[in-house]
């Protein structure tokens, strides 16, 4: 069930950051090719691709998180045996997780405010942007849960496989 989750996650993650980069090439190429060559630029696509740079940004976080591809220190982990890694590492997803609810309570504020606000160069929402915040938040708490869950499986095996 874990590892089912996991995998919808990823990939769900994964696709929806190709489709923001995609759209940040295009708004990029369209602005670049409206200036130079129509000589008439567009004033929504720079605006445009950073609201998709930052949701690729804060979409990117849970993703690293669940592939564990974020910079990390092996020694002192690798150094303890599997009980004290879990605790360890329950400390660490413990210290994630209050940062991520405190990241969502703020990102709903922020939301909320800004949303009476519009972008300059587009009839959207400046809310839009902010709503990276507290979605970001909830991603990360799922993936820190289930990774936490994966690990809390590995240590119980690993004790059962010992007697």
């Amino acid at each position: 069930m874990v590892d089912r989750a996991k995998a919808i996650l990823d990939k769900g993650l994964t696709w929806i950051s190709i489709v923001l980069f995609i759209g940040i090439i295009f708004s990029t190429n369209t602005g670049v090719f409206t200036r130079y060559v129509l000589h008439n630029p567009a004033d929504w696509t720079e605006e445009l691709t950073v609201y998709l740079q930052v949701w690729l940004t804060f979409l990117g976080a849970p993703l690293g998180f669940l592939c564990a591809s974020h910079i990390g220190i092996d020694f002192l982990p690798d150094a303890l045996n599997a009980r004290r890694r879990l605790i360890l590492v329950s400390f660490c997803y413990g210290s994630i997780f209050v940062f991520s609810v405190f990241m969502f309570v703020k990102g709903i504020l922020l939301t909320t405010v800004a949303w009476r606000d519009m972008a300059e160069t587009m009839s959207i929402s400046k809310g839009v942007i902010y709503l990276s915040l507290p979605i970001c938040a909830v991603m990360t708490m799922c993936t820190m849960v289930l990774d936490w869950v994966g690990r809390f499986r590995e240590l119980k095996s690993h004790k059962e496989e010992n007697r």
